[in-house]
């Protein structure tokens, strides 16, 4: 199943918006680390920084616990995560969504935009499911070829 991402920031972060993201990613480049913790994260985030023409830091981690503890603590500055892992914590104040990754916003983060606003063309998520679903997705996609 296909999961929207949400591109989000600790409070304190200067950027309160995509373009001001933008903006401040292209005045500190390289400054600014980007946690990932599965491809999907990791795709979201480099098609980002590829669309916007910015200089982040990859931060590979081994748990989205472990990235957003240091997202929370400020070691890295931006995680493009899952939707149902964030949403609590961006209700709650802890995180700021930027944009949500999906083409169109979101029933559950109705006021957040997406990044295509900013960045025409944008669109990735993740994906979630079990092992069962996954191997049924490869089989179907060898018998198409």
């Amino acid at each position: 199943m296909r999961v929207p991402l949400v591109m989000v920031v600790h409070p304190s972060f200067a950027a309160t918006t995509v373009p001001e993201f933008i903006a401040y990613a292209k005045a500190n480049p390289g400054k600014i680390n980007m946690a990932s913790t599965a491809p999907g994260t990791r795709v979201s985030g480099e098609l980002f920084k590829i669309m916007a023409g910015v200089d982040m830091v990859h931060m590979p981690y081994r748990s989205g616990a472990l990235a957003l503890t240091d997202l929370l603590g400020g070691k890295v500055q931006v995680y493009f995560v899952t939707t149902p892992t964030a949403i609590e914590y961006i209700r709650a104040g802890t995180l700021r969504a930027l944009a949500v990754t999906a083409e169109t916003r979101l029933e559950v983060l109705p006021d957040i935009p997406t990044v295509a606003n900013f960045l025409p063309g944008y669109e990735a998520s993740g994906w979630q499911g079990t092992r069962r679903a996954q191997e049924h997705a490869n089989r179907n996609h060898r018998q198409a070829q």
